[in-house]
């Protein structure tokens, strides 16, 4: 972690989305829900919900106090990478969370998702491969998998269910749990000083979105002025 030099007086703007600190109105879930097409994901997961939300209209903030502490060690507990025959279904999901942030189609694979084995991997495949762990995530009452809709196949109600779509149907995959109509993905990259296609971030970005490092608390500048205070009033005494 790192601690800024002056304590703000309102919430940061920021770029980007943790899951592990994420609050905000019961609105977000409805119109930015999680994409059930990603099991076993866990890298990319941040990433591509922060896109989802902020090309939807949604901004972000870090807040400007301490309010909570997360525990990050995972040593006291076990994970869900540590479920055996996971791998297939993540790579599915990577190459699902690539196309979303390159800006392609979310239901139609191809040779950019990654080795030539890997790109035949599907969002059907990777459900499948879910499944047999025992942990796909999106199952019909009836014991089907889920089903991505269209907008307006979902009643204004909300007593359909919200995954009754064609996994195929790449129009609903866009429309729901692709880029929003609000900003664009070029939008987002130049907000955030990120460019996905070639993988690099933007000085700024890695500084958390802030103009410069003089915005940082320097612990080691301020350890050097305590120590050269110290040695002078030494000498004085």
């Amino acid at each position: 972690a790192r601690f800024l030099r002056d304590a703000p007086v309102a919430p940061v703007p920021s770029a980007f989305w943790a899951a592990g600190f994420s609050f905000s109105s019961g609105a977000l879930v409805h119109e930015v829900p999680y994409d059930p097409h990603l099991p076993f994901l866990f890298f990319g997961e941040e990433v591509s919900m922060a896109l989802r939300m902020w090309t939807r209209g949604w901004d972000l903030f870090a807040p400007d106090r301490h309010v909570v502490f997360h525990r990050w060690t995972r040593c006291y507990r076990s994970t869900f990478w540590e479920v055996p025959g996971g791998a297939e279904a993540k790579r599915a999901s990577q190459q699902r969370v690539r196309r979303l942030l390159t800006g392609r189609s979310l239901a139609a694979p191809s040779a950019r998702d990654g080795a030539p084995g890997e790109a035949q991997l599907h969002d059907e495949e990777g459900a499948v491969a879910a499944e047999k762990v025992g942990a796909a995530p999106y199952r019909l009452k009836d014991g089907s998998h889920g089903r991505t809709p269209s907008p307006e196949e979902v009643s204004s109600d909300g007593t359909r269910s919200v995954f009754e779509a064609s996994a195929n149907d790449v129009r609903a995959h866009d429309a729901v749990w692709g880029v929003g109509p609000v900003r664009t993905l070029r939008d987002y990259e130049t907000f955030a000083g990120v460019d996905f296609s070639t993988c690099t971030v933007s000085a700024q970005s890695n500084q958390g979105g802030l103009p410069s490092e003089q915005c940082f608390w320097d612990r080691f500048a301020e350890l050097s002025a305590f120590l050269e205070g110290t040695r002078v009033d030494g000498g004085r005494n």
